[in-house]
């Protein structure tokens, strides 16, 4: 598996993106049965972790990561809460990135 774009979504000055690119953890390490290692070590699985990337006028303002992801297909994950939980972290981040900061008074 390569990094490979799996969603994205654009508006005239915001973009969504959800990449994956391959997950250099040990599956041992994140699956507790040895069936699931097994899947991911033999390729049933795809091993990867996402990255869900919001922007503004191509500038990066709100990121959400997410590691130790298998699925048969990567592109399987769009349809998970885990995707959805992404993006609403990412757009979260990216409300606060980009709201005014507040006014700020001179001292008489």
């Amino acid at each position: 598996m390569e990094n490979e774009k799996i969603y994205s979504f654009k508006t005239a000055r915001f973009s969504v993106e959800c990449v994956v690119e391959p997950e250099d953890m040990d599956p041992a390490d994140a699956f507790e049965f040895e069936d699931d290692i097994e899947n991911v070590r033999n390729g049933t699985w795809e091993w990867f972790q996402v990255q869900v990337c919001v922007r503004l006028d191509g500038k990066k303002i709100g990121t959400s990561y997410l590691g130790g992801c298998a699925y048969v297909k990567a592109s399987d994950f769009l349809e998970s809460g885990e995707f959805h939980d992404m993006v609403r972290e990412a757009v979260a981040e990216s409300r606060k990135n980009i709201r005014p900061a507040p006014a700020m008074r001179l001292a008489a």
